[in-house]
């Protein structure tokens, strides 16, 4: 075989390379696309949440709960989780939180906010997630 011959045949693997490693730099661009996008979100939301704490008063509307340790609390149409955060504290690391939404992407990022603080356990049922208090 010649080197032309050979040549040609190789020209189909080299595309084929070049369009797979192209492929994969966009997968990793859109992932840390993804992520970005994440991380600015949950900055967002602590921003949101430090200003709707001026006006709203989360820590006497949890105290008109009369919320006692080792109780299980509903936060139904949890969204990120302002008020599944909070309600974790009072009931204990024995008590549960049952967040429920019915956004997938919000649980994700209550999820997501869980795991900065680690002394919260989340643990998802379905829809649902169970949010357990720090220990005292």
């Amino acid at each position: 075989m010649s080197q032309i011959q050979e040549k040609a045949l190789s020209r189909p693997r080299n595309w084929f390379r070049l369009a797979l490693f192209v492929a994969c730099g966009l997968v990793v661009l859109v992932g840390l696309n993804i992520g970005y996008q994440a991380l600015s979100t949950l900055n967002q939301l602590d921003t949101i949440e430090a200003e709707r704490d001026h006006w709203q008063h989360s820590s006497e509307v949890i105290q008109a709960l009369n919320l006692r340790p080792d109780e299980t609390v509903a936060d139904l149409g949890c969204g990120s989780g302002y008020f599944s955060l909070k309600l974790a504290e009072p009931v204990g690391p024995n008590g549960k939180v049952v967040a429920e939404d019915i956004r997938r992407l919000s649980l994700a990022f209550l999820w997501m906010r869980t795991l900065r603080f680690s002394r919260i356990s989340v643990e998802e049922t379905g829809l649902c997630q169970r949010i357990t208090a720090p220990c005292s």
